[in-house]
Formats: C-alpha cells, sequence, structure tokens
C-alpha cells in the first residue's frame, strides 16, 4: 500500500460487491481510532461523523508555532479524537482544512490541534468553517484502575481494600456484509451501516439516521394548520408506528409519529404542530429510533439476511430508550435493516438468553451461529415465521476468553 493508517487495527473483514465481472474486493479495517475500508491501493476513512458545527472565526494561532486553538461551544472532543475541518480561509497565514487530532482540551469550550506549518502571526480567524467530529477513539490497550475513584462509589465494604479494578473497554470492531454492503459497530457502540453503492469516499452512517430517512410507506393523510395530529387511512394505520418521522406539506422537518400513538388508530398524534392544511400524499420513515442504541456485536445470517445485535437495548413499544440488557439478542426483519419492531406482518424479534450474565461473542457457521455467554455456549437456527429463530443450550459452564478468541 502507498498508505498508512491510525490506530492498532483490531478486526478485517474481507467481501466482494456486486459490480459487473468479478466485483470489486474491499478489506474493511477496524483500529483504535478509526474504521477503513482498503481498497484500490488506499485506505479510505469511512469513520462515522457524530456531529457536524459551523462555526465562525473559531481559530487561534500564535506567532511561530504551530498550535492552533479551536473554540468550539457545541461539542467537546477528547484527547486522540479526529475532527475534519473543511471550507476555512486562512489564519496567521496557514490554511487549515481537512482531517486533524485533537491533542489538548483545555477548556469545555475549546482545544488544540497541531498545524502542518507554524503561523505568521498571532490571530483570530478562520471565517465560516464546518467542523465535522468523527466517532470518539478508543483504548488500544485493554487498562484496570484500582485507586481512588475508580468504579462506583461504595463498592466492597468500609475500608476494605480493592484490589479487583474496573475494566476500560478495549476498542473492538465487529463487522459484516449486508450483501454488498457493510455494517459495523464498536463493541458497546451504535450499529453504523455503510452503501456500497456510495463508494469508498464516503462515511459509514448511523443506521438509525438510515432508517428515519428511508420511506416505509406513503399515505394521504389529513389535517388542518395548527393541529397537533393527523388523520391516517385505515389500511395504513396498522403499519405506522411511534417513532417514525414524517414528511410532506404542513410538516415541519423532524416531525416524528409521537411515543404515545398506539398503533392501529387512524388518529395519529405528532411531535410538531403542522403550518399548513394537508395536501398530497406523506411519507412515513422506518422507525429509527428502535434500532438497537449499543450493542456487544453485530453480524448478518447471510442465507437468510438478517441483521442481528447481540446485546442490545430491549423493543417496547413505546419507549425506544429502554435500558441495554447484555443478554439480548435482537434481529431486523428479513432483508431489510431498517425494520426493528417485531410485529406479525414481519420476522423482527428479540430473545433473552439467560445462562449467565453477558453475551462474550457469536459466530455464524455453515448449519447455525454459536453463541457464547460468560458462562455456556448457545445455538441459534433459522425456524422461519412465526418464531423465526430457535435458541438451545448447548453446554453451560462454558466459554471463551475474550470477543475476539
Amino acid at each position: 500500500s502507498n498508505s498508512t493508517f491510525d490506530g492498532v487495527a483490531r478486526s478485517l473483514w474481507v467481501w466482494l460487491d456486486a459490480d459487473a465481472g468479478a466485483g470489486n474486493a474491499y478489506i474493511g479495517l477496524g483500529t483504535s481510532a478509526k474504521y477503513y475500508i482498503y481498497f484500490g491501493g488506499v485506505y479510505n476513512d469511512i469513520t462515522p461523523i457524530v456531529q457536524t458545527d459551523t462555526l465562525t472565526n473559531p481559530f487561534t494561532t500564535t506567532s511561530a508555532s504551530a498550535t492552533v486553538t479551536v473554540v468550539d461551544s457545541a461539542y467537546s472532543p477528547s484527547v486522540g479524537d479526529f475532527v475534519t475541518f473543511s471550507g476555512a480561509g486562512t489564519a496567521g497565514g496557514i490554511l487549515i482544512n481537512g482531517d486533524y487530532r485533537v491533542q489538548t482540551v483545555p477548556t469545555a469550550t475549546s482545544y488544540t490541534i497541531t498545524s502542518s506549518a507554524t503561523a505568521t502571526s498571532t490571530t483570530t480567524g478562520g471565517g465560516t468553517v464546518t467542523a465535522a467530529y468523527e466517532y470518539p477513539t478508543g483504548l488500544n490497550v485493554y487498562s484496570i484502575g484500582t485507586g481512588w475513584g475508580t468504579g462506583p462509589y461504595s463498592r466492597g465494604t468500609w475500608s476494605s481494600s480493592y484490589s479487583a479494578g474496573v475494566g476500560q473497554q478495549l476498542r473492538l470492531w465487529s463487522n459484516d456484509n449486508f450483501g454488498a454492503d457493510f455494517v459495523i459497530a464498536p463493541r458497546g457502540g451504535p450499529v453504523f451501516y455503510w452503501q456500497d453503492a456510495n463508494g469508498v469516499g464516503t462515511r459509514a452512517q448511523y443506521l438509525s439516521n438510515l432508517a428515519n430517512s428511508t420511506t416505509a410507506l406513503t399515505d394521504a393523510s389529513t389535517f388542518l394548520i395548527s393541529a397537533t395530529s393527523i388523520t391516517v387511512t385505515a389500511a395504513n394505520a396498522p403499519s405506522i408506528f411511534p417513532y417514525m418521522v414524517i414528511t410532506g406539506t404542513g410538516i415541519p422537518a423532524g416531525t416524528k409519529v409521537a411515543a404515545s400513538y398506539v398503533t392501529g388508530s387512524t388518529t395519529v398524534p405528532i411531535t410538531s404542530t403542522t403550518t399548513a392544511g394537508s395536501s398530497g400524499n406523506y411519507t412515513f420513515s422506518y422507525a429509527g429510533s428502535f434500532v438497537p442504541s449499543s450493542t456487544y456485536q453485530v453480524i448478518t445470517s447471510e442465507v437468510q439476511e438478517f441483521l442481528i445485535c447481540f446485546g442490545a437495548n430491549p423493543y417496547s413499544p413505546n419507549n425506544a430508550a429502554t435500558t441495554f440488557n447484555p443478554m439480548v439478542v435482537r434481529w431486523s426483519d428479513q432483508a431489510n435493516a431498517y425494520q426493528w419492531i417485531p410485529q406479525t406482518s414481519n420476522q423482527s424479534g428479540e430473545y433473552l438468553l439467560t445462562n449467565g450474565s453477558y453475551i462474550m461473542g457469536a459466530r455464524a457457521t455453515r448449519q447455525e451461529i454459536l453463541i457464547w455467554t460468560d458462562s455456556a455456549i448457545y445455538s441459534m437456527q433459522y425456524l422461519g415465521a412465526p418464531y423465526v429463530w430457535g435458541f438451545q443450550i448447548l453446554m453451560d459452564n462454558i466459554s471463551v476468553i475474550s470477543p475476539n478468541a
């Protein structure tokens, strides 16, 4: 390769897309700092963007120094995180565009980066700048702390020593291809999705955001100006769920079906007040709020075309913010990575494992998916509707030493 990557490599995944001929061969590479797709001799950075801010004259330079202070009151990165600047003008004689690593964080609203050149003057400037913050970097070693302040308050008995320590999660990535597309997740983090059709020059996105922007159905809804609810057709009512995003004339951007909505009712409460009367058809997205917000591992079932999370927040019809359960297995609808609401009309669902306290890892084999908890091994096999997946414990008092073992 004629390029390099940042961080310590922790995961590799190879797959082909469906382009004409033999297809394109990709290598997914997850490191402690970023996620890349290696293609054409180059490590293409697809690390997801978690927040994008527009800043005005955010750079402060010091004459003869390469250190630049950046002010942003809307986001505070950590040391070692990455930020990409675009649209900037010169400040102190240097142009600050491209990818930079945060060096220090002196205050809650500022941080420093190192420029490739030294400033010719001490000044504040840069003009209107777009700052795109990447998913935070992770640890490249597993560390255990035992000192004062480590772990929860009141652990152990009063005045007793505490030597077990509290571990900090090493950055591990799970990855799998979903057809020609690609799905990744940092252990303990959200699910991200990279779309092959957009090319290697684009970044992975939150799967929940893609679900929110993908149309699930259209409906000739009716409502008046300043309304807090809309009326939908009886035929579509059973397929409308809380947290779906609604778009169309008279609907403010970001409006969703309210959490209180009971699926099947033709009267749908919404989260914003309409700005005009109804006109034409309206689109309802998939409910991205029900995509698991964090997981230990994500894989796909290639033959059956399911996206599966091992460790997840369980589904609750009117509550998208349920507590993460390290023993829950959740899966999307068949051949639809955006639908995570279990219904008799689809094959999305979940299952709670009971032997163990957390899922260590899972591996797909030719006949089944094997799941290790910290104390047992399960077999997960496809049954078809209505049960979808069946789970059988193969042996207890057994596990693997780590997720990558």
